[in-house]
């Protein structure tokens, strides 16, 4: 989150720019979330801790947690013109973390509903230009980055579990 942080300053106020990191932490994000076999119990895990809590709930939170949502608040409160620790920018950030979280929690459902059997590469490139467009327009930003100029995921083995973000040279439509 540090390198989030890092651009956000970088960005000095510019909403495309802000849009295009918007766009990046979707991907990240969701393609994280959504294509790692190991990671789908650690997320149910942590629905489990959001939902009733366990002793273990304040490290995970600490560890976990905090980090990811004080690195989204810095890009909210920029977009926004909030502050990054003000209780709006806290609940909106929640939000924008939530949209991308939440293909997971209803993973099951998603796939019935739509009539598919599991997310595929083409399905989650339309999940995340779907997400990327909502999570903008959330922030009053720019629609940018949100489908690849050209098709298919980066390796999930190249994309770091936890930490930085990677560069993607994905610039969107």
């Amino acid at each position: 989150m540090e390198k989030i942080t890092s651009e956000v300053a970088a960005a000095a106020g510019d909403k495309e720019t802000l849009a295009r990191l918007a766009a990046f932490f979707v991907r990240h994000t969701m393609t994280v979330f959504l294509s790692s076999k190991r990671l789908r119990w650690q997320h149910a895990l942590l629905m489990r801790e959001f939902a009733r809590p366990s002793d273990a709930f304040p490290l995970i939170l600490k560890g976990a947690i905090n980090p990811l949502h004080d690195g989204v608040a810095e890009l909210v409160a920029a977009a926004t013109g909030g502050d990054a620790t003000s209780p709006a920018t806290r609940l909106l950030t929640t939000d924008v973390v939530g949209q991308c979280m939440v293909y997971e929690v209803a993973r099951t459902l998603v796939c019935a509903r739509m009539g598919w059997k599991d997310y595929t590469p083409d399905h989650l490139e339309t999940l995340i230009a779907m997400v990327t467009g909502a999570v903008q327009r959330t922030l009053g930003l720019p629609e940018v980055g949100g489908l690849p100029e050209t098709g298919g995921l980066p390796e999930t083995g190249s994309l770091p579990e936890t930490g930085g973000l990677p560069e993607t040279g994905r610039t969107g439509q």
